[in-house]
């Protein structure tokens, strides 16, 4: 009846879901929800997703232009005299990692693909300019390990990948990284952008039966009720409450002594706050950054290329021209096939 949208992907598949609305709107959740988490269950205005708790993955940069598109980014890159490393090694990544979460996020916002025309941007000399720039600034074992904060401090570092998933999180990482640096957010055709996500959204299953549906509402009503958010928001494992009323009790729940487990820090240790928070400013920001916060839209099949692709180029097993032509090849026919031509 419920699925777990882990194993079949939320966005990919709205022919798989029931519609969640009606639902919703009879037991009068659509007003108590985050609008946030409302867009992370939603395909095209439709919900059809059960939204537990979400976090935010975003981008911290000590960079003085953070709306950045892919453009901006690449020359922050390439103006910058002190730059080690666009990502410090405080995270295991690779330089296929870059190549394809930094500039690609699926086929509608990519470096590489122009979703109006359906060009591709492989046998470019600007393409072949970012694989240079990836090799050069990319994670590089051989290298001596780029420090992890102060490297964002010093300019050392472009950028690092953060989960706030607490509204703490967001004090924690101000202090940690310096009033200086900024919540960016990743590059994106029109500017930056933070990523919603969530590990835990449930579906109906199409064509479900009344019965079903009587079932999934009575789940609804209860996961999502203030008592049960409540709850659960004072667990480790949950992150920010789609309802509104709780996930402001987050927000004014901090203070010095809470427990600080961030997601970005280097470290499996908890951490404290320096001092009593400013909840108030915390929480302008965290809305703020919800706000302009989009789910995350990658196409599994059309990752895969790249992923498969960059992997066999950054390992040595092919060269840079085989690497465009596959690439130009192997997306060009799945974009065709997505358009029916």
């Amino acid at each position: 009846m419920l699925i777990d949208t882990a194993l079949v992907p939320l966005q990919e598949q709205p022919k798989l879901w029931e519609p969640l609305d009606g639902i919703y709107e009879e037991l009068g959740l659509l007003e108590k929800l985050n609008p946030a988490a409302v867009r992370l269950g939603s395909i095209d205005g439709t919900l059809y997703g059960i939204v537990t708790d979400f976090f935010l993955d975003t981008l911290v940069t000590g960079a003085s232009e953070t709306d950045w598109d892919y453009e901006t980014f690449i020359k922050c890159i390439e103006d910058s005299d002190s730059l080690k490393a666009i990502v410090s090694d405080g995270w295991v990544y690779e330089k296929v990692w870059l190549a394809v979460n930094l500039f690609d996020h699926g086929a509608g916002d990519s470096y590489y693909v122009d979703a109006d025309s359906g060009e591709r941007r492989f046998d470019t000399n600007e393409f072949r300019n970012l694989l240079r720039l990836i090799d050069l600034y990319g994670p590089d074992p051989d290298k001596n390990p780029v420090p992890y904060v102060t490297g964002i401090r010093e300019g050392k570092v472009l950028c690092n990948r953060i989960f706030l998933r607490k509204p703490e999180d967001l004090i924690y990482c101000h202090e940690l990284y310096g009033e200086d640096a900024k919540i960016a957010g990743y590059p994106g055709k029109n500017g930056a952008v933070s990523y919603l996500a969530s590990s835990n959204i449930l579906a109906l299953r199409s064509g479900a039966s009344e019965a079903d549906k009587k079932v999934a509402a009575e789940f609804i009503n209860m996961l999502l009720s203030y008592d049960m958010q409540l709850y659960l928001a004072r667990t480790y494992s949950f992150s920010l409450s789609v309802r509104t009323d709780v996930l402001e009790r987050q927000i004014h729940m901090v203070n010095k002594d809470t427990d600080i487990y961030a997601h970005f820090k280097n470290s499996d240790t908890t951490a404290a706050l320096s001092g009593e928070p400013d909840n108030e400013r915390n929480g302008r920001e965290l809305r703020e950054l919800m706000d302009r916060a989009v789910p995350h839209s990658r196409q599994e099949e059309y990752s895969g290329i790249l992923v498969e692709e960059f992997d066999d180029y950054f390992s040595g097993k092919i060269t840079e021209d085989i690497l465009i032509e596959h690439l130009d090849n192997r997306v060009g026919l799945y974009l065709d096939e997505r358009s029916g031509r």
